[in-house]
């Protein structure tokens, strides 16, 4: 009787799991017919409009996060410097922080919506880097002389499987489409190891993309389309960016006060905790000036005089986050590239003891030289359109005059 029921049970479970598999296949087929069905919907062109602008800012995030995660294994990546954290500690902890509450990527563009071709590309690159919300990023290790218990994600290459490498050994390639892709960070067995456990074990980093787009121009009452402004449209892109980096700022905060990571002793806990939160505090200092420009109060003007100040508050906000930001081009490539040498100025400022007098001065300087040369050897043919109204930090170099700090 009792072999009879153990048999009985055995094949129990053989059935249960052929249904398993029988369900997961036919969900699977299901998905990619309503996937086909959607596509099938579309106008091919605008597919691949979205493609192309999609596969621009994966590139964009992968070189981003890439270069962050090569500082953080080698112990010198330091978003935590003002909560008195060392660098090794701090590479760990942002780790952890990706896996925990995903990697914010901060794209930050100056098109300017009254240009009809800056306006398509905007509204382009709205829907491509909303779909970078369907990515996440795993991890392998590249060597076969890995144990597979000590390394759970162990991969062996074969050589007919499309894969690159760049220049520090870091291997990238992909599995899915835009509706639900996987990138693979394939590692060497030294760095791999380096990882937190819960990422060697195949665990992934979402990425929480966002937006923050400004003209550096007042569009006034311009339509943009019926009962809409195109003031309200780009005020509307960076309201849905600004609630998104609100949501992510809560978690970070949530990640690192949590109760059961803080020292037990009482003592302890009360120093640690003062010591976060005087960063903290600065963080929703900055918060609350974001908001402003990006939603600017009525009767209260000099909060937001231009709005162009939400870029560089954006900017500052994803470094102490230990997000990923990325300056955008397209057309407006002079005013691309002074944001770069603004960008390496606040550097210089934070990092380098940059007096703040000289902030001015020294962007100036580095708008002759770097990323804005490199750009404009590229783009010889595109016309700087930056309107001469726009703010004195955000104009290019042929609309000053240089002067000496």
């Amino acid at each position: 009787m009792a072999l009879s029921v153990c048999e009985g049970t055995d094949q129990f479970a053989d059935v249960i799991n052929t249904l398993i598999e029988a369900v997961d296949r036919h969900v699977n087929e299901v998905r990619t017919q309503l996937v086909l069905a959607v596509l099938l919907n579309e106008d091919p062109k605008l597919v691949s409009r979205r493609d192309k602008v999609f596969s621009q800012a994966l590139v964009a995030a992968v070189s981003s996060f890439a270069a962050q995660l090569r500082f953080a294994i080698a112990g010198n990546f330091n978003n935590m410097k003002a909560y008195g954290v060392r660098s090794e500690e701090a590479s760990k902890k942002w780790l952890e922080q990706s896996l925990a509450i995903g990697a914010a990527v901060v794209f930050q563009s100056m098109l300017n919506p009254n240009m009809p071709d800056e306006n398509a590309m905007l509204e382009d690159s709205c829907i491509g880097i909303n779909d970078l919300e369907r990515v996440s990023f795993h991890f392998c290790a590249i060597t076969d002389q890995v144990e597979p218990n000590e390394c759970p994600c162990n991969v062996n290459l074969p050589q007919h499987q499309a894969w690159q490498i760049d220049v520090n050994g870091v291997g990238f390639s992909m599995e899915g489409n835009r509706c639900a892709l996987k990138v693979y960070f394939h590692l060497d067995k030294h760095v791999f190891i380096k990882l937190p456990p819960r990422l060697q074990a195949g665990g992934g980093v979402k990425l929480i993309p966002m937006l923050f787009n400004h003209g550096l121009e007042d569009l006034g009452n311009q339509l943009y389309e019926q009962g809409v402004t195109m003031q309200e449209f780009n005020n509307s892109i960076n309201e849905k960016a600004l609630a998104k980096l609100y949501n992510y700022y809560k978690r970070f905060r949530a990640f690192h006060l949590d109760r059961s990571k803080l020292p037990r002793d009482t003592e302890a806990r009360a120093v640690l905790v003062d010591r976060l939160s005087r960063p903290l505090n600065a963080l929703d200092e900055i918060m609350g000036l974001l908001e402003s420009n990006v939603k600017p109060r009525h009767g209260k003007p000099h909060l937001a005089t231009s709005g162009a100040g939400v870029l560089t508050l954006a900017a500052e906000f994803c470094n102490r986050l230990g997000g990923c930001h990325v300056i955008m081009c397209n057309n407006g490539v002079h005013r691309s590239t002074v944001a770069c040498s603004l960008e390496q100025s606040l550097i210089l400022a934070r990092c380098h003891g940059l007096p703040p007098r000289q902030l001015s001065s020294a962007a100036l300087q580095l708008g002759h030289l770097g990323a804005r040369t490199y750009c404009l050897k590229k783009n010889q043919e595109a016309r700087d359109k930056t309107v001469k109204s726009a703010p004195k930090l955000f104009r290019t170099p042929s609309l000053q005059v240089i002067s000496s700090p």
